[in-house]
């Protein structure tokens, strides 16, 4: 295996990163709600602000996982339609689909009702 694939599967972890969340995964900061990510979609979203971007340290013995630079790249956050955008945004990703995050405190009956709503289609999550 790669180094750089061993990197991955070890993981990173901080106190800043929210304990729900992949290590290194996306996460954005808006309006003083952490979101971290939750699958992807190919629905369209209505575009709501700009939100602070998480950064990635992932090397090395002191890693810190995800967190939130002093001074962070900010990128357009969208909102979906039946969902409520103080616990569900999205951001662009690859590919025409958009990342779905969730607000990290996100109760567990919050998901599954999220899993259900059919906002994350692509199969891939």
């Amino acid at each position: 295996m790669p180094v750089l694939g061993l990197l991955v599967l070890a993981g990173c972890t901080t106190a800043e990163s929210s304990p729900a969340a992949p290590d290194c995964a996306v996460a954005v900061r808006h309006q003083g709600t952490v979101y971290v990510e939750a699958g992807l979609t190919t629905h369209r979203g209505t575009r709501v602000g700009e939100a602070d971007l998480s950064s990635c340290d992932d090397m090395g013995e002191d890693a810190r996982g995800t967190y939130f630079p002093d001074d962070p790249e900010h990128v357009t956050v969208w909102s979906f339609r039946g969902q409520d955008p103080r616990r569900v945004l999205g951001v662009a990703a690859p590919g025409g689909v958009r990342r779905v995050l969730v607000a990290e405190d996100l109760t567990r009956p919050e998901r599954r009702a999220l899993q259900r709503s059919g906002l994350m289609n692509t199969g891939r999550q």
